[in-house]
């Protein structure tokens, strides 16, 4: 259950018209480029064949989600200095769409960055495997990628059973979701943004090192 606060404006017009700005500066090319690029995997067979590009497409569709849907409402807010419409469905939409994409391309680069050690360093391992292991290992970790966050913040957000929002409309986000306060707020940090942060710094460490001893063992 979610409850409304209709403060005042208190944020910096100034500073949200900055902001509204930038974001309006690179939104437009950021559109244009992002639909050049999604047309052209959707014209390329080619390209979506390729297992090693699976991972890539689904990012690049979570990123062109997030262009067209969660950063419009920011630029909305900082134009307009108050959320509008002022009601609890559209906090409650922005504020989930902007926790999935965020944590969902997230975890997804986690995946990229380890899969790429499977593909130039692992092949002649994966090509030992049944066909059914192979499915397995491309594609569980890409599904668990892609739906986890809409679920887990369609439980924590939408659902609220553990405590009840409260929106202030003067502020991003309507201010932050009330699971943030609870136990699932330290789990969501810990294992939604903190894991995946860790799992991309080693495995690109890791996969430089690895590039640079193959080099110099030639």
């Amino acid at each position: 259950m979610s409850t409304n606060n209709t403060t005042p404006i208190t944020g910096d017009p100034i500073a949200n018209s900055v902001k509204f700005a930038v974001l309006l500066a690179f939104e437009i090319p950021s559109i244009i480029t992002s639909s050049i690029i999604v047309i052209n995997i959707v014209v390329t067979p080619a390209f979506r064949s390729k297992e090693q590009n699976h991972s890539t497409c689904v990012l690049l569709s979570f990123n062109f989600l997030q262009i067209i849907s969660d950063i419009p409402l920011a630029i909305h807010f900082f134009h307009l200095n108050i959320v509008q419409p002022a009601t609890s469905v559209h906090c409650i939409l922005w504020t989930w769409l902007d926790f999935t994409f965020n944590t969902s391309s997230l975890q997804l680069m986690a995946w990229i960055s380890i899969e790429r050690h499977l593909v130039i360093f692992s092949w002649n391992l994966t090509r030992r495997m049944s066909r059914l292991q192979r499915w397995f290992i491309h594609f569980a970790p890409l599904i668990i990628c892609s739906v986890w966050c809409p679920i887990f913040y369609f439980f924590t957000i939408i659902v609220t059973p553990m405590c009840a929002n409260t929106w202030i409309f003067d502020r991003l986000l309507c201010g932050l979701p009330c699971y943030l306060t609870t136990n699932w707020g330290y789990y969501d940090l810990i294992f939604n943004i903190i894991m995946p942060v860790l799992f991309i710094l080693i495995a690109n460490v890791a996969f430089v090192i690895r590039v640079v001893k193959q080099k110099l063992s030639r």
